[in-house]
């Protein structure tokens, strides 16, 4: 966690270090920026992250069989979190009712390290869109947009539901790069035949 957040945070970002604190396996390697963004910006909506309540950093805290749930915490990382920052709670409580079923887990693997579980980056897409209209927790660092989220910012929210797993917003932006390219290809052919029979007169000519 410790290592994700100093890649991600530090100018210029180390995302090639960030993305390695995430199970990809199966994901392209192109799709791991915007992953690992989302992952930022979500962790920046649950919790201010003090490392001293994560395990393994002078914390009591043990994982269990190699699994550390980040979110939702169990009662004894919850209690330490919410001393140490009296609106935790509450947070914690419109994370719940925006994403009931949100989850948040490391998993340590063969060869030592700590990482984003693979159900946990298989759920980013659907978490961020829960949590995306969250305030952003105090003491965070300024958020990176994406050139996604730069073009979904024009489009209204009515249009940024997913259909079949693709937004809303991206189908029409779809449609409307086909019916485009079928405008530039006609003309296209229409100069093209226009160009063809204008040297045909001048040969005949």
């Amino acid at each position: 966690m410790q290592t994700f957040l100093e890649s991600v945070t530090r100018s210029p970002s180390d995302d090639d270090t960030a993305a390695s604190c995430l199970d990809l396996e199966g994901i392209s390697p192109d799709a791991a920026p915007t992953l690992v963004s989302k992952l930022h910006r979500i962790l920046n909506r649950i919790e201010f992250v003090q490392y001293e309540t994560l395990p393994g950093l002078g914390s009591r805290l043990k994982p269990i069989s190699g699994r550390f749930f980040f979110y939702p915490p169990d009662r004894t990382r919850q209690i330490q979190v919410e001393r140490k920052d009296s609106g935790q709670a509450e947070r914690y409580r419109r994370v719940r009712r925006a994403a009931p079923d949100g989850r948040i887990v490391m998993v340590r693997g063969a060869d030592g390290a700590w990482r984003f579980s693979s159900e946990t980056v298989a759920g980013i897409d659907e978490l961020w869109d829960a949590l995306r209209l969250l305030e952003v927790v105090d003491g965070v660092e300024a958020e990176r947009l994406t050139l996604e989220d730069v073009i979904e910012g024009f489009w209204p929210e009515s249009m940024k539901g997913r259909i079949l797993g693709v937004k809303g917003w991206q189908w029409l932006s779809l449609v409307i790069l086909v019916v485009f390219g079928l405008v530039i290809e006609l003309i296209a052919r229409f100069a093209g035949a226009a160009f063809c029979v204008r040297i045909i007169r001048r040969r005949g000519g």
